[in-house]
């Protein structure tokens, strides 16, 4: 008996994980929607995908007709599951499994950062990814910005392991996944800017510096073909079906987007270290870290209901 416990408390961050997933399978099949929306985006962009696999360049041509912002490319993949047959309770249930990459690599990034903490420490802070109402409306009802989520945060690790290691793979890496995490969610298009700027700082401007342009340039050439040569700019609509599009959400929006890159960008400019009054340094710290902590809590552990 001593053993069984003893055993149950060296792994219990393991068990903690295995719970979470427990009630994450148990709200799948309840069908919540503890930020409700998710459900409703969920079926319109159904509609969509059905609408690729049976006729896929009329829909592509013709996407900005849509009722939704949000990119193709997601609903693009979902259509070949379409295509398939596949039953829409096994789509969901494989993009929620898919989902579970993102505590995962959550936890790598604090593992690479955070070396000082324990390994109690680390599960904690991964663990409360399954706690977010954001989390988990997105994990049971499809939803690009997850997944695109999923493909920042592995360029996170990416660009943290090369700035320890300055290995340029690393920033190769790093650049093939923040461009796909744009492609599948445009939210994270802005964030070039911040990758951009590290690695000239780094690089300054040899040729390796010169390589990750052009990279940046020949991904980025399908996406401003498709927008704007063939006039495609579906992201300038509301966010709800049917309502018109109206300019102070969409630049609160964008206001909401701006945030992130450019606090982070804040704090890991070197200049701003380099002031000589530590207090003036420290005071401005404090208050960008707390208002990184508000925006992060209102953004993304924003309980609403149940659906």
């Amino acid at each position: 008996m001593n053993k069984i416990v003893k055993n149950l408390y060296n792994n219990y961050n393991q068990w903690i994980i295995f719970g979470f997933y427990l009630l994450l399978i148990l709200g799948f099949f309840l069908n919540l929607d503890p930020n409700s929306g998710a459900y409703l985006d969920y079926q319109i962009h159904k509609k969509i995908s059905q609408d690729f696999s049976l006729n896929f360049f009329s829909t592509l041509i013709n996407y900005d007709q849509e009722s939704t912002r949000h990119s193709p490319v997601l609903l693009i993949v979902f259509s070949f599951f379409e295509k398939l047959n596949f039953q829409d309770v096994y789509i969901r249930i494989i993009g929620l499994h898919f989902c579970l990459f993102l505590p995962f690599i959550f936890y790598k990034i604090i593992n690479l950062k955070f070396n000082e903490f324990n390994k109690k420490k680390k599960f904690f802070l991964a663990s409360l990814i399954f706690i977010s109402p954001t989390f988990i409306s997105l994990s049971i009802w499809p939803d690009s910005r997850i997944y695109g989520l999923i493909f920042f945060s592995l360029s996170i690790f990416y660009f943290l392991r090369f700035e320890i290691e300055n290995k340029f793979s690393d920033a190769i890496k790093c650049t093939l996944t923040y461009i796909l995490s744009a492609y599948i969610s445009l939210n994270f298009s802005l964030f070039a800017i911040f990758f951009i700027l590290k690695f000239l700082i780094f690089y300054r401007l040899n040729k390796k510096f010169f390589y990750l342009i052009i990279l940046n340039i020949l991904l980025a050439l399908p996406a401003l073909y498709y927008t704007f040569y063939l006039d495609n700019i579906f992201f300038l609509k509301s966010g709800i079906a049917g309502k018109e599009f109206d300019l102070s959400e969409s630049l609160n929006y964008s206001n909401n987007n701006l945030f992130l890159p450019f606090t982070i960008l804040f704090f890991k400019s070197d200049f701003i270290q380099k002031f000589k009054c530590k207090i003036f340094y420290n005071f401005f710290n404090h208050c960008f870290y707390m208002l990184f902590i508000f925006q992060l809590f209102r953004r993304f552990f924003r309980w609403r209901h149940f659906f």
